[in-house]
């Protein structure tokens, strides 16, 4: 007796009534007569692993297909030896809709002992021990050649000892013959009985197809408009379409009668999961149901400002579906769409919290994406529309190889990633916590939606980003980043950043100092640029130092402040009134590099002194005020010479490339022609005083370029250095560009 069952693949869709079936294909196979093997093919070749119609393993009745390394009798195989077979059975198929069902089991190897389904061109060449791509690494289940629609949800089927159902719907754009095809793989190394088997084949061609193509319009807290597309070519008389909340099953929800592809749902709660089921009704004749899932946004932001450090959320990982509360996360990956995600790790958060946001940003498109984006909560236009709102956050990169390129943005709907309007770019490149302020005032969109986006054409880099604030625009631009750069004796240099893309500009700062123990001002005093040079303090004391910003609408800034230690009086005592003078390390060698290099056009180089070589020499904390150079020779072409000068906690280079960055408020001299024709020592008078805390390494960075950047032969510029200092010094020469702190 011929059987017939009709089953569907329960775990994604669900059945209704079953459609009629086409006069142009019906077809159903179940194995249990010799006329249900008719047209089958089978491609062994002289594989141990074959497969055959026989009497073991059977969902329903006495036969089934199945692969075997023995005989049609017993459904195993052979896990030490490599295989790839085919059975396929050729239709004459029209262009529309179809639909195919089967049963199957295998359970095989996770990654490398599957079965998959195609329906492969007529054309197509099934060779044994060949995979459809032409290879024969059973790792590339994925490489399906163009032409071939995959039929197995285009993944691998295995994992599985009892019997399961796949159903599908697909369509053919041109008619021809096509091969329906099961192909079973394993690699030959391991793997668990059984191997693939394949029960009750139904393929048709449906009069009532499913609906396809949904989407969302128009997603608010409390409504969506949702759309399909009709693939009855005008068979569908109608659609009932069912909403369920995530409490509810199917059959429990608001049901809906349409004669439209599309309908609106309103009244819903904000931030919750709904499923919506429709399908298509064909006079008496009904489809297979399409389900699709919609999550509600959070309600707006009408109250500013807003926080969030992550340490209430839950943690993520790099596959994981969940993301932050009334957040979006929008990644394109393939295999690793997790990133970014919330992570347990103190080194990912900021100001001794135990959560941050973990990025992993790489090239390798499509595994983890060509982008990752994350969409900060809407704020409502009334409270303020986005050109008023500014993003504060704290961000740092786990290693000083890596240099983490971000976009700020904002986005008019937080799930289409084309409305996201770039306003500026992020940078972060230091290993150590910095807070990053980004003003959207130049952003003229109608957009409500602050979102932060990584691309994949910006390299590889691991970096954390945390404590995200949205705020309004203060009236005067803040500042930010207040350093003390070296501190002395009695007093330390003070230098602090100024906010770009503001509305109103700073003319001037205000500086107080403040004892850090009893709050008391010291003394206050206005400045012009985005550097202080406080002097006459007591040494061994803590301060406090603020800054803030008067703009030329004479509205005030926040202050911003950072706390600092004077240094106590080292033990050797120097007239004040006379200036000291070290020589250090004349050498005995000419070395090219030292302090610049006989090379073509321009050249930088950059030296480190350790605080405990300049101390043993009778340097100590103070104010630097000028620098001896000596040379052997000097250039006979017009060079342009500038001298900057830092600290650092750094004592030798750890490779070829690891300069310490320098910043232009870090140039003390020049840039200035220099002296042709010349050798010996030339003396610079620094511009801008440097104070030295006495404690970190002094970093004297100094760029020797040809004027308009041109590539000439340079004799000289040979200095002098002791033997076995590279590990503290390096250079760089370069021809037609001139160095800069930027480059």
């Amino acid at each position: 007796m011929k059987k017939l069952v009709r089953m569907l693949w329960l775990a994604a869709v669900m059945l209704l009534p079953f459609f009629a079936q086409s006069q142009n294909l019906d077809y159903s196979c179940s194995f249990e007569e010799e006329s249900d093997s008719a047209g089958w093919i089978f491609v062994n070749g002289s594989e141990t692993n074959k497969w055959y119609i026989g009497t073991d393993s059977v969902n329903v009745g006495s036969r089934a297909l199945f692969i075997s390394s023995t005989d049609s009798s017993t459904n195993n195989y052979n896990t030490g030896s490599q295989t790839v077979v085919y059975a396929y059975r050729s239709f004459e198929l029209m262009t529309g809709a179809y639909y195919l069902s089967y049963n199957w089991k295998a359970y095989g190897e996770s990654g490398y002992d599957y079965m998959r389904v195609f329906l492969a061109p007529n054309t197509a060449t099934l060779t044994a021990g060949i995979l459809p791509d032409g290879t024969t690494s059973s790792y590339s289940y994925n490489r399906v050649p163009d032409g071939w629609i995959p039929l197995d949800g285009d993944t691998r089927l295995n994992m599985a000892s009892t019997w399961r159902t796949f159903a599908t719907e697909f369509s053919i754009s041109t008619a021809d013959t096509y091969k329906l095809v099961f192909m079973w793989c394993n690699d030959g190394t391991a793997g668990t009985n059984p191997p693939a088997a394949v029960d009750n084949i139904l393929f048709t061609q449906p009069t009532c197809p499913t609906p396809a193509s949904p989407y969302v319009l128009n997603l608010m807290p409390y409504s969506f408009d949702f759309f399909w597309s009709d693939n009855s070519e005008g068979n569908a008389s109608s659609w009932v379409v069912e909403l369920d909340s995530a409490t509810q099953a199917y059959g429990q929800g608001m049901v809906l009668n349409t004669s439209d592809t599309s309908i609106s749902f309103s009244n819903l709660t904000p931030n919750t999961d709904y499923t919506v089921h429709v399908f298509t009704v064909c006079g008496t004749d009904t489809s297979m149901i399409l389900t699709y899932m919609v999550h509600t946004p959070c309600i707006l932001l009408t109250t500013l400002p807003y926080y969030q450090d992550f340490e209430s959320t839950l943690s993520g990982g790099s596959t994981s579906s969940y993301f932050v509360d009334c957040w979006v996360r929008n990644n394109d990956a393939t295999t690793y769409y997790g990133y970014p995600y919330v992570y347990n790790s103190s080194s990912y958060s900021h100001n001794g919290g135990a959560k941050g946001l973990y990025w992993y940003n790489s090239t390798s498109v499509p595994t983890y994406g060509s982008y990752q984006c994350v969409v900060l909560p809407g704020v409502d236009t009334d409270v303020a529309p986005a050109n008023h709102l500014q993003l504060t956050f704290w961000g740092r990169v786990t290693s000083s190889g890596y240099h983490a390129v971000f976009e700020v943005g904002v986005m008019s709907n937080p799930l289409d990633i084309n409305s996201f309007v770039p306003v500026t770019t992020v940078n972060v490149s230091s290993t150590d916590w910095q807070r990053f302020i980004v003003p959207m005032a130049n952003y003229t969109g109608q957009g409500n939606f602050i979102a932060v986006m990584a691309r994949s054409t910006t390299g590889n880099w691991y970096a954390a980003l945390d404590e995200f604030l949205i705020e309004r625009i203060p009236a005067c631009s803040p500042v930010n980043q207040v350093e003390v750069e070296s501190v002395g004796t009695t007093g330390c240099l003070l230098t602090w950043d100024v906010m770009a893309n503001m509305p109103n500009t700073p003319n001037s700062y205000t500086v107080e100092v403040q004892s850090a123990s009893s709050g008391t001002t010291l003394f206050q005093t206005v400045v012009y640029e985005p550097r202080c040079l406080i002097t006459g303090l007591t040494p061994g004391n803590s301060f406090k130092a603020k800054v803030r910003a008067t703009c030329t609408n004479d509205s005030i800034s926040a202050w911003d402040s950072v706390l600092f230690t004077t240094h106590n009086m080292p033990c050797l005592v120097t007239d004040p009134n006379s200036t000291d003078t070290v020589v250090f390390n004349t050498g005995t060698s000419q070395v090219p590099g030292v302090p610049v290099y006989s090379g073509w056009g321009n050249t930088i180089c950059q030296s480190i002194f350790t605080a405990e070589e300049l101390n043993a020499m009778g340097i100590y904390a103070g104010m630097i005020s000028g620098l001896d150079y000596t040379f052997t020779t000097n250039s006979s072409y017009a060079k342009v010479f500038s001298i900057y000068v830092t600290s650092a906690n750094r004592t030798t280079y750890s490779s070829s490339s690891d300069m310490v960055t320098v910043r232009t408020q870090d140039l003390v001299y020049g840039p200035a022609s220099h002296p042709l024709n010349t050798s010996g020592t030339i003396h610079y008078n620094f511009t801008q005083p440097f104070m030295w805390d006495g404690a970190s390494s002094l970093i004297i960075t100094t760029m020797m370029n040809q004027p308009n950047g041109a590539s000439h032969s340079s004799s000289g510029f040979y200095g002098y250095s002791t033997a076995g200092s590279y590990t503290r010094t390096i250079y760089r020469y370069q021809d037609g560009t001139q160095f800069t702190p930027a480059n």
